[in-house]
Parts: C-alpha cells; sequence; structure tokens
C-alpha cells in the first residue's frame, strides 16, 4: 500500500507493530437462527427473489416466443436477440446514474406498459414484433439490476447464497415460460400473465432500498440497517448520492458483528 501510494515506511517497525497487536477476531459460525433474527434481510431477500422471478419469466416469454412473424422465424429471432445488445447499454447507464431502485422500477413498468399493448395488436405481426422486442430491451435491464442489488443488499457472510436462491428463482421463471407460451398458442394468454406478474414485480421493488453510492455491506447489522437514511419516497441517484451517503460512523464490534 505504501508502495503504490509513494510513501516511505519502517518495514521492520511495521511488523513489530502488527505481530504484537493482540486484536484477535473471535469469527462466529452464521447459522439458519442468526439469519432468522434479521427479518429485514430476508425480507429484502423475498422481494429480490420474486423480481427475479417475474423478469426472468418475462424474459423467457420473449425468448421462447420466435413465431411472431408467420413463416419467418428467423427474422423474429434475429431482431429479438438484437434487442438485447441496446438493453445492455442502457442499464449500464440507468444503473450507475439514475440509481438501481428507479432502474428496477422504471424499466418493469415500462415492460408492463408495452405487454398491455401487445394484445390490442396480434393481428399486425410487424408492430407485435416491434412491441414485443420492446419488452425484452425493459425486462432484460430488470435482470441486470437484479443481480446489482442482489450484491449491494445482501451481506458478505450471506452475499453467495442469496445470489444462488435469486438465480435459482429467476431460472424457475424461466422454466414457467416455456409453458406458458405454449399454452398461450398465437392468443393474448402470455401477455396477460406477463402484465399480472410485471405488477407484483413492479410493487416488490418499491421497499427494496436504493444502493447506489452505498458501500457494500460486510456485516448482518450493517446490511440491516441499509438505507436507514435515505428518505423512501426520494429519488436518489448519481447526482446527488452523496447528500444520503449511508452512515458508517457508528462501528460495531467485530466479537458481535453477526448478533
Amino acid at each position: 500500500v505504501a508502495k503504490v501510494n509513494g510513501k516511505e515506511v519502517n518495514r521492520m517497525k511495521l511488523e513489530h507493530e502488527l505481530k504484537s497487536c493482540n486484536c484477535e477476531i473471535e469469527e462466529e459460525k452464521l447459522d439458519i437462527k442468526t439469519v432468522l433474527k434479521h427479518k429485514i434481510i430476508l425480507f429484502r431477500g423475498v422481494l429480490l427473489m420474486i423480481y427475479s422471478f417475474v423478469v426472468l419469466m418475462a424474459y423467457g416469454c420473449t425468448l421462447f416466443y420466435v413465431d411472431i412473424l408467420p413463416g419467418n422465424s428467423y427474422l423474429s429471432f434475429f431482431v429479438l436477440s438484437a434487442s438485447e445488445l441496446p438493453s445492455n447499454i442502457l442499464s449500464y447507464l440507468s444503473v450507475h446514474y439514475l440509481g438501481r431502485r428507479f432502474t428496477a422500477i422504471s424499466t418493469i413498468l415500462i415492460a408492463m406498459i408495452f405487454s398491455i399493448t401487445a394484445p390490442f395488436v396480434l393481428k399486425a405481426r410487424s408492430i407485435l414484433l416491434f412491441v414485443v422486442a420492446m419488452i425484452k430491451i425493459f425486462i432484460t435491464q430488470g435482470i441486470y439490476v437484479v443481480y446489482i442489488m442482489t450484491c449491494e443488499v445482501f451481506p458478505t457472510p450471506m452475499r453467495s447464497i442469496g445470489m444462488g436462491s435469486v438465480v435459482v428463482f429467476g431460472m424457475a421463471g424461466i422454466f414457467v415460460s416455456k409453458y406458458i407460451v405454449e399454452t398461450s398458442g398465437d392468443g393474448p394468454f402470455q401477455y396477460w400473465v406477463m402484465v399480472g406478474a410485471e405488477l407484483v414485480g413492479l410493487l416488490v421493488a418499491i421497499p427494496i432500498p436504493e444502493t447506489i453510492g452505498v458501500a457494500l455491506p460486510q456485516t448482518l447489522p450493517e446490511a440491516n440497517n441499509l438505507g436507514k437514511n435515505r428518505p423512501f419516497f426520494k429519488w436518489i441517484h448519481h447526482w446527488n448520492k452523496d447528500k444520503f451517503a449511508q452512515d458508517r460512523t457508528n462501528k460495531i464490534n467485530v466479537k458481535n458483528a453477526f448478533e
């Protein structure tokens, strides 16, 4: 660290100080009883799992429905696949400048509007292809942001299992989408299912705290207090995030980190 910062350091003295330090860290086992004490973290985890299921179910419905243009499924597949390129670019810009929570809410709301439009343009296949492509653009942004929010909401001891759970629920959504598309055929059924699911996704995204500009929580108490100093109805984004910086001045005793 000293070398990178261009500083001089007495290596012998530093090694002696480190060796003589008596700050032993007592690690506690993170068992299920400890996790269940932190209901706020569990609640947010459930919300993220539901959101993941919704966005990947809607994504699957657009992915498997490649027969929009009769006799030209290749063109349909190309258009739907190409729509993911601008989606990834928009996702990056929106998440890093407009905020995670705003992106999660706005993208699924816009996708829901296009899903409502789809049943009314079933006979105009070219227009329907455009509408489905727009659904896929915005729903892909929802997939992008849910994984970022998962990493930033769960604390370090739970981050891997939290991410795994969110991914599993998302894969379940993909699994279900295949049957929804087959049941719907060329009818409007799949779009109304998507509208209902997206409405649920919209509702569960609202209570998730905005994590832009917040350091990753290292302990359960830090994750539990995530977003406490951020107004619920305030739009927090790249240009005002410093005004609502997470208060980390109240340090937690390492020995009690999991209590």
